[in-house]
């Protein structure tokens, strides 16, 4: 079932997730004091989330493998991460569209 992996293979594979990081680095998701994510919330606060902003943004990233180098469902990590910026960022409903004409 699994391939075996040449002594190559995997430490090219190990430096790139070491370096990755350090290449492609971009600024932590900081969170303010007003929390978005949904499932750290209390129904009163989903109340009032609701009440000032209608728009949920909704996480959805596929389950697949992308190699020895990353985790399995990292298209739902780098989702909710997106989600959650799009959620903080101050009054940009009206760019936030999902599809846009060039």
């Amino acid at each position: 079932m699994y391939k075996r992996i040449a002594r190559r293979q995997f430490f090219g594979s190990a430096a790139a997730t070491f370096a990755a990081p350090l290449l492609f680095a971009q600024p932590p998701v900081t969170h303010s004091a007003r929390e978005v994510r949904l499932e750290f919330l209390h129904p009163r606060e989903i109340d009032n989330a609701q009440k000032s902003c209608p728009t949920i943004f909704q996480p959805l990233g596929t389950i697949e493998w992308h190699g020895l180098h990353n985790v399995v469902g990292v298209d739902a990590v780098k989702a909710h991460a997106l989600c959650i910026r799009a959620a903080l960022a101050p009054g940009e409903e009206s760019s936030l569209r999902p599809y846009s004409e060039a």
